[in-house]
């Protein structure tokens, strides 16, 4: 966990996931700033701090410090931050009073550039649109102005690649002015936009190398200035001739598990980050002392419940329905089967710490959907169309067995994590019946169905016809759909969810979810929850999603999608990995808690 910039993180591509418990990361919950205060990228001009992000409690904000050159002052209502100014330097502190004493939530400079894209065709068209991974795919909303012939756009973009297409008068096609193309993974190809930026070798660069009882010496290579924190508050830490010596606090020695995190920098920008794990004040230096409440080791394992291991005959029930070709059917997978295999090693023997499983709500008994070749309707032997959001579908198990399964992972020293649908319910769930106005329309004002739209309608648009796409621009169904979530965590011993659809579900859901989690399980309960998204699209669409106050971490499909290509085609660089690996770490840190 104390690693190099480059090399040591190299194993992190095979972490999964990362995920723990109570037992010694209890000692964070004591504290006003639950897990670690993410780093905020701090935009020039004016910008905004949700409060809740980062403390609970927002009245127990006494009053808040700015670093120099800029000017920060609390709301009203004590809700938002407001940020004025631009950073002098690429990271700083702000400081947040609550009971008398300051914790610090990092601000790192944007490193955004003003990009303008053209296309310069020798005939005319009636519109040009760009669809890429600088607007999420979403041709409508990047149309491009037409000047003197020649069409361009403005985005502002971090230093790296970026796959594109144009929309020529409804038609997709390459860029005919950019040689760099690449392969979709799809039998296509795209376009790619290279936005410059500074060496990585101009960059500041950490790595520990040193450390006693009391002091942790850290290798800072061209780094002029440094910011140290234990626990989220800032400490005093000497940097000179580029090293850096940091003074272990010895309030330490109280806690069982405790972190120091680590930053420098330098004109050009920030250093890879260092996270340093102490168990009563001393340095943890071997993965022996690692358990599975310590994230970063975790390695995860998904099974769809249905199709891993039938370990009780007795509950196979598989839809009497001649549309519904087998292969499309129950198989008879189920709780006690998972059970089972953990009770005999199996995933052990693999070196699996979690387990990721599948939708286990109750679905329904007939058949849905169509596919033409092989043509088939499905049963929801898959899980994702719920009709309750607290029962236990019988055709997996029944509570007992569930609660057997979660007590064997955690006696076998596994962690277990629910795949949460929210985005979605089945048209025959209890919310939907009661109350189809908390859907959003099916049909759009042009009348056609919103189905499918992923990007240009990606908060509103349904999976399917039976398939109601819940409203959450409605305070009562946040509310439903979070208390719904949380009924998992109260009455079983989950230890967090997988959540599908994260990106066609409104930021407002998530904060939500995850205050109350905080306020109803993390901090009375002395337990900590982990939660993983689903969302395909950018790095800055995905990064959105992830911070102190809402999920933990999402899939990074980005650098899966490279390293296919990779991996997979003969004419694709490794430097296309080595460069996806990088922007990763740039978006979501050197410690981040995405699954990979």
């Amino acid at each position: 966990m104390i690693s190099m910039k480059k090399h040591t993180l190299l194993l992190a591509l095979f972490c999964l996931a990362v995920f723990w418990n109570p037992v010694q990361a209890q000692d964070l919950q004591k504290a006003p700033v639950v897990g670690f205060a993410t780093p905020f990228q701090l935009r020039p001009g004016v910008d905004t701090l949700f409060v809740q992000d980062y403390i609970i409690d927002l009245s127990s904000v006494a009053r808040i410090e700015a670093p120099d050159a800029l000017q920060a002052s609390l709301t009203e209502d004590h809700q938002f931050i407001v940020v004025k100014g631009r950073l002098k330097k690429p990271m700083a502190s702000l400081a947040l009073w609550v009971d008398g004493e300051s914790y610090h939530v990092p601000l790192q400079k944007s490193r955004k550039k003003a990009v303008t894209l053209t296309f310069d065709p020798e005939q005319s068209y009636g519109q040009v649109l760009v669809k890429g991974q600088m607007n999420n795919w979403n041709a409508a909303s990047a149309p491009m102005k037409l000047e003197n012939g020649a069409w361009s756009i403005d985005f502002q973009l971090k230093p790296g690649t970026y796959e594109y297409l144009f929309v020529v008068d409804g038609k997709e096609i390459l860029d005919p002015f950019n040689d760099h193309i690449v392969s979709n993974g799809m039998g296509g190809q795209n376009s790619v936009l290279t936005v410059a930026g500074s060496a990585e070798s101009e960059f500041p660069s950490i790595q520990t190398a040193a450390y006693t009882t009391n002091k942790i010496k850290v290798k800072a290579d061209q780094s002029t200035g440094a910011l140290v924190y234990w626990q989220n508050k800032l400490i005093d830490a000497e940097l000179r001739d580029e090293w850096l010596t940091i003074i272990i606090p010895a309030q330490a020695k109280k806690l069982g598990r405790s972190f120091i995190r680590v930053w420098t920098y330098n004109e050009v920008g920030a250093s890879n980050d260092l996270l340093i794990p102490l168990e009563k004040g001393k340095v943890v230096h071997s993965v022996d002392q690692l358990n599975r409440d310590d994230w970063e080791r975790t390695v995860m394992y998904f099974m769809m419940v249905d199709r891993f291991k039938n370990g009780n005959p007795a509950n196979d029930e598989p839809v009497d329905d001649p549309d519904i070709l087998p292969e499309a059917n129950y198989y008879g997978g189920d709780l006690a089967g998972i059970t089972q295999k953990i009770k005999d090693g199996y995933f052990e023997r693999l070196g699996i710490n979690a387990l990721w499983l599948s939708p286990i709500t109750q679905n329904p008994k007939g058949a849905y959907g169509l596919y033409p070749d092989p043509k088939t309707q499905f049963s929801g032997y898959h899980g994702y169309w719920p009709i309750s959001s607290s029962k236990v579908d019988y055709r997996f198990g029944s509570e007992a067995s569930l609660r057997e399964l979660l007590q064997t992972a955690h006696a076998h020293g596994m962690n277990v994590i629910l795949d949460y649908v929210a985005n979605h319910v089945h048209e025959l769930h209890p919310v939907y019946q009661k109350h189809p106005e908390w859907a959003n329309p099916l049909y759009l004002p042009d009348g056609s169905m919103n189905i499918g739209n992923w990007d240009t309608h990606r908060l509103t648009t349904w999976f399917d016809t039976f398939m109601p796409d819940l409203d959450f621009s409605k305070p009562i169904v946040v509310e439903t759909m979070t208390d719904s979530a949380l009924f998992w965590l109260k009455n079983y011993n989950f230890d967090g969810f997988r959540h599908d659809a994260t990106k066609h579900v409104q930021l407002t859901f998530w904060r939500t979810l995850t205050r109350k989690l905080k306020s109803q399980v993390v901090i009375p309960e002395d337990d900590r929850i982990y939660q993983i998204g689903e969302t395909y699209g950018s790095r800055a669409l995905i990064a959105s999603y992830i911070n102190t106050g809402m999920i933990d971490g999402q899939f990074d499909f980005n650098v899966y999608d490279d390293a296919v290509a990779v991996f997979a085609l003969d004419d694709q660089p490794m430097s296309r990995l080595s460069n996806s690996l990088q922007a990763s770490f740039d978006y979501y840190g050197y410690h981040n808690l995405m699954g990979y």
